[in-house]
């Protein structure tokens, strides 16, 4: 009980004023509530947080958001390390843009390319991110090839993958692009940075097949080796390029991993 009261007051003061403390305490504490018992309501909120000094206005619904709060703001899993330049920064599996708004204004002249197929999620994606001159929206997944693909949207929305979902809610049909199209689709060369939380979908980024692997300085995301064939192994084997850190999740086949190219990336 102690450590859930100290897990909801850390994300609670997230809030930019004393009001805005108590109301995403509420919110917290009320989605917490409504996960086990499905005949509550599942309500949303906007809520003025701050980010990086900024005060932002985010609109949350239930308790995968509250998850990516503590994630991203209070964890601080993206977070790691000296904040290198950067001037391009991909964001796979923006979620509802909490990562994308962290990215954004901590690195405030780069580009962040936020990507996340959920339909779901748009209208909140949107809002979350409207007025930010240097973040792009792409409604799009990471697969092998360019087409489309089955999405398993799992009543927790952070719970999304093209791969299994226990007791998925719903499923539908998304685009897809490899991780090669992608870069030709955002007209990019090299990417000083990509984020990543994509639920088992980091099997193509982690492939010797795509070209694209390499066109990038930095990684850091979540490893799902739960949910896909590629084994910490063989991320290592492939990774030989890169300075690595990876972090096991305590409890499940997961980790945080963090990489950054050892050489200049040549030209393309």
């Amino acid at each position: 009980m102690r450590k859930k009261l100290t897990l909801l007051w850390s994300i609670a003061s997230l809030g930019a004023t004393p009001l805005q403390k108590l109301r995403l305490l509420f919110w917290c504490v009320y989605w917490f509530v409504a996960e086990s018992r499905t005949w509550l309501p599942h309500p949303s909120a906007r809520i003025r947080i701050r980010i990086e000094g900024v005060v932002r206005s985010v609109w949350l619904c239930g308790i995968g958001d509250v998850w990516v709060l503590n994630d991203v703001l209070v964890q601080r899993e993206y977070d790691h390390g000296e904040a290198q330049p950067c001037e391009t920064i991909i964001d796979l599996g923006s979620n509802v843009g909490i990562s994308t708004l962290f990215l954004a204004l901590r690195y405030t002249s780069a580009h962040v390319y936020a990507v996340e197929p959920n339909p779901q999620l748009r209208a909140r994606l949107a809002y979350n991110l409207a007025g930010l001159a240097n973040v792009s929206l792409h409604h799009l997944a990471l697969a092998e090839h360019d087409g489309e693909a089955v999405l398993h949207i799992g009543s927790n929305s952070a719970h999304s993958s093209l791969f299994s979902v226990p007791n998925a809610a719903t499923n539908v049909t998304v685009e897809t692009v490899s991780p090669d199209s992608l870069l030709a689709r955002l007209q990019l060369s090299q990417v000083d940075l990509v984020k990543f939380d994509i639920e088992g979908a980091e099997r193509f980024i982690f492939s010797a097949a795509f070209k694209a692997f390499n066109r990038v300085r930095r990684y850091m995301g979540e490893m799902h080796y739960d949910l896909m064939p590629v084994t910490r192994e063989a991320v290592q084997a492939l990774t030989s390029d890169y300075e690595r850190v990876e972090e096991p999740i305590p409890g499940r086949e997961r980790s945080m991993i963090y990489l950054r190219r050892k050489s200049a990336i040549l030209s393309a």
